[in-house]
């Protein structure tokens, strides 16, 4: 990734973190860097189960784990029973230094929304504008 591209992390107070920055090599167990255009390729893939079997996409998107009465876990996603207008969603979020990431999939009616932070606050707006996406 060009380092132009590349946002800067911040903390609570906006100032910017000094801290190493890996703006070329894969890592795909952590600190994914990728563009919000290729991170929306791999949703829309998601969606469709590209790369898996019928028999493994639908246990990525069946609970294998509940963690209370409306969801729990799928393989590497969150899944959210009644989401939106009765419609269940898998998520995934991450988050470092200065970096808050959410992604929302609804599988049904293949919309979804990805929101990219680079700041400690990131939370605090990413589910405002993700209500107001779906509201």
């Amino acid at each position: 990734m060009h380092k132009l591209r590349y946002a800067e992390e911040h903390n609570e107070k906006g100032e910017p973190y000094n801290l190493w920055k890996r703006t070329e090599d894969a890592c795909a167990s952590d600190d994914v860097l990728t563009t919000i255009e290729d991170y929306g390729l791999f949703a829309i893939n998601v969606m469709k189960g590209t790369g898996l079997s019928e028999e493994v996409h639908k246990d990525m998107l069946r609970l294998q784990a509940i963690a209370d009465e409306n969801g729990g876990f799928g393989l590497g996603w969150y899944i959210v029973k009644d989401f939106y207008d009765g419609e269940y969603a898998i998520m995934h979020t991450g988050s470092d230094a200065g970096v808050a990431t959410k992604v929302v999939l609804l599988p049904e009616s293949k919309r979804g929304i990805i929101v990219f932070t680079n700041g400690d606050n990131g939370f605090k707006l990413i589910d405002k504008v993700i209500n107001g996406y779906f509201e």
